[in-house]
């Protein structure tokens, strides 16, 4: 059996998703907004690392219009979307685990959301945006958590976290009972998740390239009306939260 190439997951639409479905509805993307607010700076520059369709992407735009927004994407098909739908972004393909096709010290700002799960190379990723981004920028890094309150329940039960992958093939489904996956929330197909990090370890690293946190955030995921609450509860204390966001500023 031939192995999944990576151009290959990543031209499925349940990878590269479409932000612009959820539209105010989207918790992750209200929160970015939160983050984007607190910034001090005004950006002339801007890149969006792994923009999907570009829905966040024409955000950004909207909101600093005079800033030149720059948004890339390893999905052909994604850009294409994208290119037809937001005229006001410059699209480009390229592969984050690779140099970017950029100058050292260009960006302002730069957002990746729900991309470093994916990559089996962290290292190039977070050097390539240290060494694109301008001394004092800012990064906003969003990314499913590993140790959410619900993963930790999971482990208790030997179970396997949620938003981690054991095939790429197939959805396996975390819990079963008399043939039903239960709940279906914690039961999403397989979309290529590489790298799940808890919050303590997100930071730790993006310490490592350089960047100091300035703000923490958390997210939620699940969707069933009683998780869902609880979610919402917990997503309040960011190493607990279904989902992290930082907003990080470059200090070397």
């Amino acid at each position: 059996m031939n192995l999944v190439p990576k151009n290959k997951i990543y031209e499925q639409p349940s990878v590269f998703g479409d932000e612009s479905k959820f539209g105010k509805n989207s918790n992750r993307l209200n929160q970015m907004l939160r983050l984007v607010k607190q910034i001090d700076i005004t950006p002339n520059r801007i890149l969006d690392v792994g923009c999907g369709t570009g829905f966040f992407s024409s955000l950004l735009k909207s909101i600093f219009p005079n800033a030149q927004v720059i948004a890339i994407d390893f999905s052909h098909k994604a850009l294409k979307v994208a290119k037809k739908k937001y005229k006001n972004v410059i699209f480009i393909y390229a592969d984050s685990e690779k140099e970017l096709p950029f100058a050292n010290n260009y960006f302002d700002l730069i957002v990746s959301g729900e991309h470093i799960e994916h990559l089996i190379d962290t290292d190039i990723y977070l050097s390539e945006i240290n060494r694109v981004m301008k001394k004092g920028g800012r990064l906003i890094l969003t990314t499913p958590n590993l140790a959410s309150w619900f993963n930790r329940i999971l482990l208790l039960f030997g179970k396997q976290p949620y938003k981690t992958e054991a095939s790429f093939r197939f959805t396996l489904p975390i819990f079963s009972l008399f043939g039903k996956t239960f709940p279906e929330s914690l039961n999403t197909p397989a979309v290529g998740h590489l790298r799940v990090l808890t919050l303590d370890m997100l930071l730790k690293l993006l310490k490592a390239y350089g960047f100091q946190t300035e703000m923490k955030l958390g997210r939620t995921m699940l969707t069933k009306p009683i998780l869902r609450q609880l979610d919402y509860f917990l997503s309040q204390y960011p190493a607990l939260a279904s989902g992290i966001l930082v907003l990080s500023r470059k200090k070397r």
